[in-house]
């Protein structure tokens, strides 16, 4: 095994209001060590051409649009959220992360693979730790998916949660 593959990522989370500033936010991102840029696209003012964004092509970026359930800043129907998704892998984003929730995600996932990005399937619990059990569960949805990677959000709230965690990633 390659130990250099083995090493954590660091993926840094980008919001910004346009193109512009979110471009100098990921620049500014490579020069303090990120590996990825996760663009946030519901932060981004309507209309805000995202290409402008592609040009950086320093690390690989990650389109998101988050919905108001999961912390989106924007409020959009899933099916507009599903456009600027398709529209962002079309773009060249290299990833593009969906909501485990959505409808037809599976169908999404194959239909962002053919536009050229590979995706990221998340789910997000911003309330409590789930059980071992509902954690597997999850996992298995999200890899059921198609997702090229599975990511979990959880809302550790004690010590222990943050070692059950890493234990079940280690797993």
């Amino acid at each position: 095994v390659d130990r250099r593959e083995m090493r954590p990522k660091i993926a840094v989370s980008i919001a910004a209001r346009t193109a512009c500033e979110a471009s100098r936010k990921v620049k500014r991102a490579v020069r303090l060590g990120a590996d990825l840029a996760e663009i946030r696209l519901d932060c981004l003012k309507r209309k805000e051409p995202f290409e402008k964004i592609m040009k950086t092509g320093e690390i690989p970026l990650i389109a998101t649009f988050r919905s108001s359930r999961n912390g989106g800043f924007r409020s959009l129907e899933e099916h507009g959220r599903v456009d600027i998704l398709v529209a962002a892998a079309k773009t060249g984003f290299d990833y593009v992360d969906v909501e485990l929730e959505m409808r037809n995600v599976d169908d999404l996932i194959d239909q962002l693979h053919v536009a050229g990005a590979e995706t990221i399937v998340s789910h997000h619990d911003f309330i409590r730790m789930p059980s071992d059990t509902e954690l597997r569960r999850i996992l298995r949805l999200c890899r059921s998916s198609g997702a090229t990677l599975p990511k979990l959000i959880t809302t550790a709230r004690r010590l222990e949660d943050n070692l059950r965690l890493l234990a079940f990633t280690r797993k």
